[in-house]
C-alpha cells in the first residue's frame, strides 16, 4: 500500500508539471510496478545491522549479523590463561582458529609474539595482548582454562572478570577505532549462559566502563547467522538500544584492570 501510494504520488506530480501525460503513466505501468516491488522489499527485508551511540558520549555500540572477519578493524579474539595455540587443543573453527589460519604465518607466529610480549606461562583471567599481523589485530583474551582432560572452559565468573581487564587493555594499548568483538564465551569457554546473557554481559560492561575510562570509537559485536536460532535478534536489539540510551555516563577517575602489552 505504501509503495503504492508512493507510486502514485510521483506520477500525480509529474503529469501536474507535464513531465508524464496519462498515457505515459500507463505505458510505463511495468517500471512503477518494478519500483513498489523494490520499495516493499527493502521494508520487508531483515537488517542486519544496528548501531546507537551511548548517551552522552560520542562512542557506539553494533550489533551485526556476519562474519566478524568481514568487519574492518581488529578483533577480540578468546584465549586461554596459557595462550595455547595448539590445533590439537584449540579447534580451527574458534575465532581464535580461524584469526590463526587467515592471518598469521601459523601457531608458532602467534605462540612467539605471546612470549615476546606477556612471556609463557599461565596468566590471570582477563590478561590481553596484541598479536598483529600485516592485515589484521587480534586482542588475545585470556577468558578460559583447561581441564585435567585438556578441554578449555570458562565460568560466568571468568567472563565477568575478564571484560573490565579488556577495556583497560583497549584504552591504554589499543588505537581508537571500532572493536569488533564475538560472543565471548560462546565457543572456547563453554560458559554457562545462553548466547543472549552472554551479550547482555558484554554491552552492559562496556557501557560501564565507558564511564571510567576513554575508551575506543564503539564495539562492533558479531553474532553469527547459524546462532540466530538460539539469539532473540529483536530482543537483543532493544535491549542494546534502551541500554545506551539511558545509560547515564559520567567521566570518572579511570579504574585498574589487567592487561599485558
Amino acid at each position: 500500500m505504501a509503495a503504492g501510494g508512493f507510486c502514485w504520488t510521483v506520477s500525480q506530480i509529474l503529469m501536474a508539471f507535464s513531465i508524464l501525460s496519462p498515457g505515459g503513466f500507463i505505458q510505463l505501468w511495468w517500471l512503477f510496478l518494478i519500483i513498489s516491488i523494490t520499495y516493499s522489499t527493502i521494508r520487508v527485508w531483515p537488517r542486519k545491522r544496528f548501531s546507537y551511540l551511548i548517551s552522552g558520549r560520542d562512542i557506539s555500540v553494533e550489533l551485526v549479523i556476519g562474519d566478524i572477519f568481514d568487519e574492518e578493524g581488529p578483533v577480540v579474539v578468546g584465549s586461554t590463561v596459557s595462550f595455547e595455540t595448539s590445533h590439537e587443543l584449540i579447534s580451527g573453527n574458534s575465532i581464535q582458529g580461524q584469526f590463526t589460519h587467515k592471518y598469521c604465518r601459523d601457531e608458532q607466529d602467534v605462540a612467539d609474539q605471546v612470549a615476546n610480549t606477556i612471556g609463557r606461562g599461565i596468566h590471570s583471567i582477563g590478561t590481553t595482548t596484541a598479536i598483529k599481523s600485516n592485515k589484521k589485530t587480534g586482542y588475545f583474551c585470556a577468558i578460559a582454562r583447561f581441564n585435567d582432560n585438556g578441554v578449555a572452559f570458562g565460568t560466568l565468573g571468568d567472563i565477568t572478570n575478564a571484560l573490565p581487564a579488556l577495556w583497560n587493555y583497549i584504552a591504554t594499548k589499543a588505537l581508537k577505532e571500532i572493536i569488533n568483538v564475538p560472543i565471548l564465551g560462546s565457543g572456547l569457554a563453554r560458559a554457562p549462559a545462553k548466547r543472549e546473557e552472554l551479550f547482555k554481559m558484554i554491552v552492559q560492561s562496556f557501557v560501564a566502563a565507558t564511564s571510567e575510562i576513554s575508551l575506543c570509537d564503539g564495539i562492533r559485536i558479531v553474532v553469527r547467522q547459524k546462532d540466530l536460532e538460539h539469539f532473540n535478534i529483536d530482543e537483543m536489539r532493544d535491549f542494546l538500544k534502551y541500554t545506551c540510551r539511558y545509560s547515564m555516563v559520567e567521566q570518572r577517575p579511570s579504574s585498574a584492570g589487567t592487561s599485558a602489552e
